[in-house]
């Protein structure tokens, strides 16, 4: 395995254990979409801010859901690097995490540290709304040169 890769399969689990700290972007706390941004900045990959919102119309996930189509596609078998979003306590979107493999994914979440869970444990399966994987011209714009 080249070290490229090795890279790419251990960079977020180096960030199992970080606080999480609503609106945090670095290693003191994270929250979920801080968690994904980090993952990818250390894939030198730098991903657009979102406006933070608690209204449904520009909330977390807006960058997905209102630019889903320019940014992302859904998917329905998701892979290492997807996203998986997830309705917590609202009808609406509002958490995600960063796919591991076909059965885990990582993710900050409010009075946990950084974990890893399961995407088939009764907590999760019923409130996962869609899984996203970046599309390519998307990432090659935020990647750091």
């Amino acid at each position: 395995m080249n070290s490229e890769i090795k890279k790419l399969i251990t960079e977020p689990y180096l960030l199992i254990g970080i606080p999480f700290v609503s609106r945090g972007r670095d290693k003191s706390g994270l929250d979920c979409y801080g968690l994904i941004m980090e993952v990818y900045r250390r894939l030198n990959i730098k991903l657009p801010e979102y406006a933070y919102s608690s209204t449904k119309e520009t909330s977390l996930l807006h960058l997905l859901i209102q630019d889903g189509d320019d940014i992302a596609e859904s998917v329905t078998y998701p892979q290492f690097g997807d996203i998986v979003t997830i309705s917590i306590k609202h009808p609406y979107v509002h958490h995600l995490g960063f796919i591991l493999n076909e059965n885990q994914f990582i993710h900050a979440i409010r009075n946990r540290h950084v974990c890893i869970e399961s995407l088939g444990a009764a907590e999760w399966k019923k409130r996962i709304r869609c899984y996203w994987r970046f599309k390519k011209d998307f990432i090659d714009q935020c990647r750091i040169k």
